[in-house]
């Protein structure tokens, strides 16, 4: 990840904390809270959301 376009490593890397809340949910059943589902939606919603801003924008 150090190598490589900060505008492709950066969505990677926070959608990995998504991956990661529900790899614990599942393997190791790990509760979520009400604040761990909302920061995990926005965190997915702002990570499409950038990469659809950025694949239909040229000037980006």
């Amino acid at each position: 990840m150090q190598l490589g376009d900060a505008s492709k490593v950066v969505p990677v890397d926070k959608f990995s904390i998504v991956i990661t809340l529900v790899m614990a949910a599942v393997f190791l059943h790990e509760q979520f809270t009400v604040k761990t589902i909302i920061g995990s939606v926005f965190i997915t919603f702002g990570d499409f959301y950038y990469d659809f801003i950025k694949s239909h924008r040229s000037d980006v």
